[in-house]
């Protein structure tokens, strides 16, 4: 019909009888090998090596302890407190997964999250972490544990649920059953999540916005986030990638580019936060370039739901101290 269609191939390759001494195999390790030259960018062709055999048994064996975590109700909820680097309030906190026993507890979440992503477990994992950390603010809430100026505690949403087309609602039901103070709830999404201009993502994001819940850029500065596009989205706070953080101190580059992310945001009446500062020296400096929060191991580590809520109360006793001197 007069159209140009122009194909491309992705070729695996084995050998006989180095990778195998049989047919079936041979087809096996070569099909193994042409996902893997899919994954390198397509277009090209891979030999196929031990080491895609070893990658895929261990993805499958990740995906079944996630699975045996999800079933077992082996998850918890870390936390990692988050405070203004001017004042040094504990504002806030992220909350982060982790897994209580099993093959999953001596694992960093980096390597099995991108693995509940591919398989859609993320979707279930999400909905727990989002159930649960309304739980805990409903819980600190009834129980006066929330110190003055403590802002959110922000929860990650993979790309994978943010498309779901169930999200929204799904969170309703979340607040409506926890009663859930929605003021002092804040999703993250990665620049990924947003890179789709859509009219359904924007109306996912005034949607949240409508229901009271704050919205994050989370490792920012790492995607291809413009100017135009940030003007479209309800965002509220920017969190400036840690691999910028780490070498603020010596590097002028990442520097320049702090400096340009917060000035961005100020245009737009976006809050910042810098992830990642370790050092007394690195939170100086971005006090100077009036980055106004900050969240990493100079402040807190990510500790269990019952130690951070010693930290509250700890915050609160000393607020109260405070206040009660003034007075």
């Amino acid at each position: 019909d007069e159209h140009e269609i122009i194909t491309t191939g992705s070729i695996g390759i084995s050998f006989y009888p180095e990778d195998a001494d049989n047919a079936v195999d041979l087809i096996k390790y070569a099909d193994t090998a042409m996902f893997q030259a899919k994954q390198a960018g397509r277009n090209g062709y891979q030999f196929y090596t031990k080491k895609f055999n070893q990658q895929a048994l261990t993805k499958i064996r990740l995906e079944s302890a996630l699975r045996r975590a999800l079933k077992k109700n082996d998850f918890e909820i870390y936390l990692q407190g988050q405070q203004e680097l001017d004042s040094h309030l504990l504002i806030g906190a992220e909350a982060l997964l982790r897994v209580r026993r099993g093959e999953l507890s001596s694992i960093s979440p980096a390597e099995y999250i991108p693995i509940a992503e591919e398989s859609g477990l993320i979707v279930d994992i999400g909905d727990w972490v989002f159930s649960e950390v309304c739980r805990l603010l409903r819980h600190w809430y009834d129980n006066n544990l929330l110190p003055l100026g403590f802002k959110r505690i922000a929860i990650n949403i993979s790309p994978v649920q943010f498309e779901r087309h169930d999200f929204i609602k799904k969170i309703q039901q979340c607040i409506q059953e926890t009663c859930v103070p929605v003021q002092h709830l804040e999703i993250e999404l990665t620049e990924s999540s947003l890179q789709e201009s859509t009219h359904s993502v924007i109306e996912k994001l005034v949607s949240i916005k409508a229901i009271g819940i704050n919205i994050a850029i989370d490792d920012f500065g790492t995607g291809y986030s413009s100017l135009s596009r940030l003007k479209q989205f309800p965002i509220d706070l920017l969190k400036i990638d840690r691999s910028f953080v780490a070498d603020i101190c010596g590097n002028e580059s990442d520097m320049a580019i702090i400096k340009a992310i917060i000035s961005m945001a100020s245009a737009l009446d976006i809050g910042t936060l810098a992830e990642g500062i370790e050092t007394q020296e690195q939170a100086d400096i971005l006090e100077t370039l009036q980055c106004s929060q900050g969240q990493g191991f100079l402040f807190s580590k990510p500790v269990n739901t019952e130690n951070f809520e010693a930290i509250l109360a700890s915050v609160k006793k000393s607020s109260k101290s405070i206040l009660e001197s003034v007075a």
